[in-house]
């Protein structure tokens, strides 16, 4: 436990891709589609939990968190994790450590960003 929150032990590696090649049945076609329908979602994700962290609302960060975690579950159950904490933050109300998650996810979420790229690139589709 970490000032006062549990981290749930999922490997760190930002882009599981056996995981996620297991979720799309191998299929390397539906793997990019899912891939290119996740960058074209998710700025506005991480904008929803940016603006409910802004708004201060415990409320609109527990949805966003939560809405962001089923989209980034596909490809890291760490990113997802991180979704989760900030997730029960907004379920607790005490944002005080929110933004600190954020960032962090925040940060994570942009080398995953350069990890599905590449990812792409290898496939060459």
């Amino acid at each position: 436990m970490v000032d006062g929150m549990f981290f749930i032990a999922f490997s760190q590696d930002l882009f599981d891709k056996d995981f996620f090649l297991n979720k799309c049945g191998h299929n390397f076609h539906i793997a990019v589609k899912i891939i290119d329908n996740f960058l074209g979602e998710y700025p506005k994700s991480l904008l929803s939990i940016r603006n409910a962290l802004e708004k201060k609302d415990a409320d609109e960060l527990k949805i966003s968190a939560h809405s962001f975690k089923g989209m980034i579950s596909y490809f890291s159950s760490y990113l997802a994790a991180q979704a989760l904490i900030l997730q029960n933050i907004g379920i607790s109300g005490d944002l005080s450590k929110a933004f600190h998650v954020f960032n962090e996810m925040e940060k994570n979420v942009e080398q995953l960003i350069k990890n599905l790229k590449a990812f792409v690139e290898e496939l060459g589709i």
